[in-house]
């Protein structure tokens, strides 16, 4: 080999420093400067787009390097590249949909969704998988490369519709009640957002007031979410 096609310890140390800053900086920034955000929202964001931003960024490396190598050695370059297909291929494809995936639909955490023949709620948004648990807390995953090719429906969270009710109760509910009458809202169709939604009992003196707050897609679910909380409700015997 050449001196000119070689590599210098020195430039090896360099990419080894390089890559060693820059997983410093990703974790710093995920475990550290997120504490300086104010607001639980911006912060939320945060956590959501520092790992799509270390995702893009790590891609774009990986071209550098290959261009680097490309230019000292076109053989070592091919064989370095042919090796990382054949190994990572899965994941590299994995990880380069959910950067896609996760820039074109945001943050579906909490949300409803249904995939192909699975509904459920978004538990987890990973670097190649998304994982959805349903209605009888199974979860399913699926990786990002398969949801392009399978039917997906995602309510707009930016047009929510907020369903609040009132119900008068005689007596208050136990914390297991509270707790199933939280799983079985959540399986009500159109619901969705379920870590926004709101289940509290307020004692009002004689009688004790359940405040059911939900978000719906937009306003046209609102009768018929409110005729299934309803139903539902009579259940637990409750006035309204």
């Amino acid at each position: 080999m050449n001196p000119e096609n070689s590599i210098s310890l020195l430039v090896i140390l360099k990419f080894i420093f390089e890559i060693a800053f820059f997983v410093f900086l990703f974790w710093f920034s995920r475990v550290y400067l997120v504490n300086l955000i104010k607001g639980q929202s911006l912060r939320k964001r945060f956590l959501f787009y520092v790992p799509i931003a270390r995702n893009l960024f790590w891609i774009f490396y990986s071209f550098y390097f290959f261009s680097f190598l490309l230019g000292v050695n076109m053989l070592l370059a091919l064989v370095t590249l042919v090796f990382l297909v054949l190994i990572f291929w899965r994941v590299l494809k994995d990880l380069i949909f959910g950067v896609i995936y996760k820039i074109q639909k945001g943050n579906v955490n909490g949300l409803k969704i249904t995939i192909d023949q699975v509904s459920g709620v978004v538990v987890a948004m990973k670097n190649t998988k998304i994982e959805v648990k349903d209605e009888n807390d199974e979860v399913f995953q699926f990786s990002y490369s398969l949801l392009s090719s399978n039917k997906i429906s995602i309510p707009n969270s930016n047009q929510t519709k907020i369903l609040s009710l009132n119900y008068v109760l005689e007596k208050a509910l136990s914390k297991i009640e509270l707790v199933d009458l939280k799983k079985k809202l959540l399986c009500i169709p159109y619901i969705i957002a379920p870590n926004r939604m709101n289940v509290q009992v307020i004692n009002s003196g004689d009688n004790y007031l359940l405040v059911v707050k939900v978000f719906l897609p937009n306003v046209r679910y609102v009768a018929s979410v409110k005729k299934n909380i309803d139903n539902l409700c009579r259940s637990f015997e409750l006035n309204q």
